[in-house]
């Protein structure tokens, strides 16, 4: 995050137009530059309009919602589901997003999410998802094996990590077929954690 974007935070909460980043103390907005890199793995030109009607993208941890309007940027026939638990942060989220064309908004644990069509919210497996999990408590494993239920066969997640030392081991048990990037030390500013970019690719065979 660079000093203007510390400025604009600084700006904002004194506007008092940021009071919901202070109440998620493990809300940390995914930089741009790593959200560009993450769209360039996911690859989701090459998948528009294969496996549905609409390409579908799941956010397990939305926050202020940094990866959406990346995806939505990228891909605007897209349709992203995503799910944030703070209530503040998902009221801003369903206001921005209020048609629901481009974006479902759900307030609530991802971790009780499951990945089944229901009559408000379809969360069958998606064609890819795109994730910045919380990682307090090694909290990130369990956030990172939860999201894999949600890739359909032949899709892709693309998930900012740290570097655990069992990182790689976790992923490799999830699935065979899987890169990691080891980011810049400073990517988080002020955190002092070190990251990853990992991509899991589901390589089953669809039905």
């Amino acid at each position: 995050m660079s000093g203007h974007d510390f400025a604009a935070m600084k700006a904002a909460l004194r506007a008092g137009t940021a009071v919901q980043v202070a109440v998620a103390p493990q809300l940390f907005p995914t930089p741009a530059p790593v959200v560009a890199r993450m769209l360039e793995l996911l690859d989701l030109d090459s998948w528009n309009g294969e496996a549905w009607d609409t390409l579908r993208i799941l956010e397990p941890s939305a926050g202020t919602g940094n990866l959406i309007a990346a995806v939505l940027e990228s891909q605007p026939e897209a349709h992203v589901v995503a799910v944030e638990v703070n209530a503040a942060l998902a009221g801003e989220l369903m206001r921005k997003y209020a048609n629901g064309k481009d974006c479902s908004v759900i307030c609530g644990d991802f971790l009780k999410l499951q990945p089944e069509k229901t009559p408000d919210i379809n969360c069958s497996p998606f064609d890819a998802v795109i994730m910045n999990p919380p990682f307090g408590g090694g909290a990130w494993r369990e956030h990172l094996r939860h999201a894999w239920r949600f890739v359909m066969p032949g899709g892709r997640l693309a998930a900012v990590l740290p570097q655990a030392p069992d990182v790689e081991k976790v992923c490799k048990e999830l699935c065979t077929c899987g890169s990691f990037e080891r980011l810049p030390d400073n990517t988080f500013a002020g955190t002092g954690v070190r990251t990853v970019l990992a991509l899991l690719e589901n390589q089953e065979i669809p039905e």
